[in-house]
């Protein structure tokens, strides 16, 4: 009987060492200074989670800093304290540890976060499924909606109310993340944590209205430059656009007002795979998939060594000419619809 119990004590704590949001926690308690970034274009999950997080760590007294490398997009300033995002971040800053959400690798961060000498132990929050393990401690959640799901259940772990401004940031994860609550990661659980954020006075109407309705008329024109690039395969089973950075420059456009532009091959009823390619300014291709049922494109991007999740992914090339990179991609959704 007392050996049982010696290993029972044993084996619980080894499984707390293992257990990554325990990690994490303990990790919390015991810094004081604390850097949160994510991918640079930072989307409503990526932007939601991390200001959901530094809140949250406010709360328990924490000195906090979010950073990215780009400002904040038009259509999600209305975030509660959007405004303590920063592009700035001094190599004499100072913090015990930095999180990176929704994202796992921190070359996707910018070069100014790689560099930085005193960014501390570094904690990967996210919830893509072929997420590497760049972090110290790497808090991934493949099964969750949203990155912010992840962070939430972190703050509830710490004891750390859920307020209606952290609520309104996680419940912004779950909306970009959904497609507003559209797309098959959206399941029972999604809306039992939907209603528990608007119960808090998160109004979804608001939320929707700046995400969807809050554009300026560049991204209309950009998109008519968009849409004459449909390209639709011989068998009506997948379908491309382009979008060069002579289209956005033409219009005066900038990259953070094409969300949603790939949902337009998408939308297609024949359409299963939606592939959309963006030149960067210093030349660079990056594919954005999205598939409806069958394919799973997560697998599709790791071939060109992206990743993300079953139903939306992406990659990037670099030195190759846009008709290579295409051929190469259709080549490889052709296999993946056989």
């Amino acid at each position: 009987m007392t050996k049982h119990r010696k290993k029972w004590k044993g084996s619980k704590s080894s499984s707390r060492k293992s257990d990554p949001f325990q990690r994490v926690i303990a990790e919390i308690r015991k810094g004081r200074s604390f850097l949160i970034t994510t991918h640079a274009n930072p989307d409503g999950d990526a932007l939601g989670s991390a200001i959901a997080l530094g809140l949250g760590l406010k709360k328990l007294g924490k000195k906090v800093k979010i950073y990215n490398a780009d400002p904040v997009p038009g259509n999600l300033r209305f975030l509660s304290e959007s405004k303590q995002v920063t592009s700035s971040l001094s190599a004499d800053e100072c913090f015990d540890a930095a999180f990176i959400v929704d994202c796992a690798e921190p070359e996707r961060v910018g070069e100014i976060f790689l560099k930085h000498p005193n960014r501390g132990r570094l904690i990967v929050v996210d919830h893509h499924r072929k997420s590497g393990r760049a972090g110290d401690i790497n808090l991934i959640q493949p099964t969750a909606a949203s990155t912010g799901v992840v962070v939430r259940s972190l703050l509830k772990k710490l004891r750390i109310p859920i307020t209606r401004a952290i609520a309104e940031n996680i419940y912004t994860t779950l909306v970009t993340d959904t497609g507003n609550f559209r797309y098959s990661n959206t399941d029972a659980s999604v809306f039992g944590i939907a209603k528990e954020l608007v119960e808090t006075g998160v109004s979804p109407w608001i939320v929707s209205k700046n995400i969807y309705d809050n554009y300026p008329v560049e991204r209309i024109l950009l998109l008519s430059k968009i849409l004459p690039t449909l390209q639709i395969s011989s068998d009506k089973r997948y379908a491309s656009i382009v979008i060069s950075q002579q289209s956005f420059q033409e219009v005066g456009a900038s990259s953070d007002l094409i969300d949603e532009f790939i949902n337009y091959p998408r939308s297609i009823n024949t359409v299963e795979v939606a592939i959309q390619f963006r030149e960067t300014p210093d030349g660079k291709w990056k594919v954005s998939f999205r598939s409806k049922e069958f394919v799973d494109v997560a697998t599709l991007a790791a071939r060109f060594g992206g990743g993300g999740h079953i139903r939306a992914s992406g990659c990037t090339f670099e030195g190759l000419p846009l008709e290579e990179v295409r051929q190469k991609i259709f080549v490889a959704v052709e296999e993946a619809l056989k």
